[in-house]
């Protein structure tokens, strides 16, 4: 395996040395990104002041309970398409894993025209745990320290020895560790292991949840460190630039599997949906596309790989040809 340069060497010794892991404040913010990420239930109580007094720019959001899915709005009660009825004590986030896809497009439809909220949460890639357990199977993918930064700022610890490199990221009850074959540095990237306190789970043993949120963190860790386009597919990225195709004003655009493209324009532009980039020439920066993007988006975090692609296409469907 090649060794790092003299510059990469430097890198490395930098977290090698990394303090540790930081301990984020228990903000309103920082528990409901809990609540998704994690499924931790936040008390009705708190839940309703935060509403009431619009702690995340909403005073309604979509939590599980009990009979399913509902709104819960700031009078404590929670409603669907049909009924509506009192919330229960405690509530989390509905995740879009746990939703099947019919119902998940439902919710898209009834909050797009809404107020933005504070997650992207039903836009948001998911991976769905695999019904048999596979073979660890290398991903071709060197670990670098730019992959570290991005994963540190989703919460994985960066627990880096001069033997191991293998970040780790609390959910819960369950934690996500990366797998990583090699004497290192660089390490070659070959998975997400799980486990539950001191008892590894199998892949098909993992609830949905958290472990889509840890492959969800190191795909878009991935594909915003990758300059050249990534063809993958990306469904919930489609869905949502189908359902912004009147906020973009660019006219129809053409959705395929793995990129968007627009119907007038520049001959053969296409855009992947795996990372945001064009099939031709330079790319918007990260921070430029997402503050384009920022004003159309149904939610109001950064967005990951999905503000970015929308910022790019606003970008590249906007220059002269």
């Amino acid at each position: 395996m090649p060794r790092p340069s003299i510059d990469q060497a430097d890198e490395w010794t930098l977290w090698t040395r990394a303090p540790a892991p930081r301990v984020e404040a228990a903000t309103p913010g920082h528990r409901l990104r809990r609540s998704l990420r994690a499924g931790a239930v936040l008390p009705l109580v708190e839940l309703l002041g935060w509403l009431r007094e619009r702690t995340w720019g909403v005073d309604r959001l979509l939590f599980d309970s009990p009979r399913g899915p509902g709104v819960l709005d700031a009078e404590g009660q929670l409603s669907n398409a049909l009924s509506r009825w009192a919330a229960p004590g405690a509530l989390a986030l509905t995740h879009p894993a746990e939703l099947a896809p019919a119902e998940r497009r439902a919710w898209q439809r009834r909050l797009l025209h809404g107020e933005p909220s504070p997650l992207n949460q039903l836009f948001r890639e998911h991976w769905a745990p695999p019904k048999g357990d596979s073979p660890r199977r290398p991903l071709g993918h060197l670990i670098t320290p730019a992959l570290l930064e991005r994963l540190a700022a989703q919460g994985w610890f960066p627990t880096i020895a001069p033997a191991e490199c293998a970040p780790e990221l609390d959910l819960g009850e369950v934690r996500a560790r990366l797998i990583v074959e090699g004497a290192g540095p660089p390490w070659t990237l070959c998975g997400v292991e799980f486990s539950s306190g001191v008892k590894p789970l199998a892949p098909s043993g993992v609830p949905p949840r958290p472990y889509s949120e840890a492959w969800r963190d190191l795909h878009e860790a991935l594909a915003l460190c990758d300059p050249q386009p990534r063809w993958h597919p990306a469904p919930a990225r489609a869905e949502l630039l189908d359902a912004l195709q009147d906020r973009l004003g660019l006219g129809p655009l053409r959705l395929a599997a793995d990129h968007v493209a627009r119907r007038e324009g520049a001959a053969g532009m296409r855009i992947a949906l795996g990372n945001g980039v064009p099939s031709a020439g330079e790319p918007l920066g990260e921070d430029q596309a997402r503050a384009l993007a920022r004003p159309l988006l149904p939610f109001a975090d950064e967005g990951g790989v999905a503000a970015v692609l929308v910022g790019r296409l606003l970008h590249h469907g906007r220059m002269k040809p």
